[in-house]
């Protein structure tokens, strides 16, 4: 059974850290303290949370923002904020951006500047363009409803094996597992009736020949190592041994070709970034400079779904959180006094 304490411990307590204690109340059946803290705000606790140390949420900065401050954090932004009511930082909310657009997001992912995915050319694929991604493969795809990136799709790859993937998988070039064992092994394999003297370089050069591609490349470093090719129609890519053998072919054949790197800069510098990595390559991180001179590193996946500077946004964070600003501010000044080691004198 928890210890009980009496109104005059509780109230001697609370008047020691400056706070004045106003009364009991019950909330949800369980039983809280209300008080006022020294900077005059309201606020209800537990008494086992207060003996713990932990005080006023408002001063700490750790209060729950009132819904009319999220929306004029929307509005700040050209957002109009189509939900009526503030739950927490997880709980949906609906808007409509600048361009028109409605989408959900919540209060957390819009902190951390997740904006408009339509905007930034991030929606939700509809099953007409999937099924097309996977006909421009000459895949077959059974499915006829598209759910999310990780929901399962029935195909059928261009030899017949009827399998499971998700567009996740997809799109990131995984292709039929049981064609590609049948390319790594047997009569499949590259080195299948050939000497094992022979460098692999030009076996793989063979292998690439015998679909009209051409290889560039003059050295091999391992299977997962790149290799400059040109495909049947002429189209400059990046391959590996692995990915070949996996079924990867053209993506600009495929129409699910990369980002130029030209293309990728002139994105960046649109919003005033300066972009330092000289090449784009899928998977690896993009080095940039923001307008403010904060150099930071970035998926372009990341990039496309609206997030930017780190530093900047924890700035603008602090700006939106402190002071003035924040949702709680009631216009009071510091009881403390000035510390030397402030520079704003």
């Amino acid at each position: 059974m928890p210890k009980v304490y009496s109104d005059e411990f509780v109230k001697s307590s609370l008047e020691s850290m400056g706070y004045t204690f106003l009364s009991r109340v019950y909330i949800n059946n369980i039983k809280m303290i209300q008080y006022v803290c020294p900077k005059g705000h309201k606020h209800n606790a537990r008494i086992s949370h207060w003996l713990k140390g932990i005080r006023c949420p408002y001063c700490s900065k750790k209060a729950k923002p009132t819904y009319e401050f999220v929306k004029a954090e929307f509005e700040k932004n050209g957002y109009k904020l189509l939900s009526k009511t503030y739950i927490n930082h997880k709980h949906p909310l609906r808007y409509i951006c600048p361009n028109g657009h409605t989408h959900s997001t919540n209060w957390h992912r819009w902190k951390h500047n997740h904006r408009c995915p339509s905007c930034s050319g991030n929606t939700k694929p509809e099953i007409d363009f999937i099924r097309k991604q996977f006909e421009a493969e000459k895949y077959v795809l059974l499915s006829s409803e598209y759910i999310n990136n990780k929901s399962t799709l029935k195909t059928i790859c261009p030899k017949g094996h009827e399998h499971n993937t998700n567009w996740d998988t997809f799109s990131r070039g995984h292709r039929c597992m049981k064609c590609k064992i049948e390319n790594m092994r047997g009569k499949g394999h590259f080195r299948w009736g050939h000497r094992k003297d022979i460098e692999p370089i030009k076996l793989i050069r063979l292998a690439l020949e015998k679909e009209g591609y051409t290889l560039l490349s003059d050295k091999y470093q391992s299977s997962d190592g790149k290799l400059d090719c040109l495909c049947d129609k002429g189209h400059p890519y990046k391959t590996s041994l692995t990915a070949w053998f996996y079924g990867h072919r053209c993506h600009y054949c495929n129409g699910g070709n990369s980002p130029t790197i030209e293309f990728v800069k002139n994105s960046f510098e649109k919003e005033g970034y300066t972009l330092l990595t000289t090449e784009y390559v899928v998977g690896k991180k993009l080095e940039y400079i923001c307008p403010f001179n904060h150099k930071h590193k970035k998926y372009w996946c990341d990039w496309q779904k609206g997030t930017r500077c780190p530093t900047c946004s924890n700035i603008r964070q602090a700006m939106i959180m402190s002071g003035e600003n924040a949702p709680n501010w009631r216009g009071g000044i510091s009881l403390g006094e000035y510390c030397d080691a402030w520079n704003d004198k």
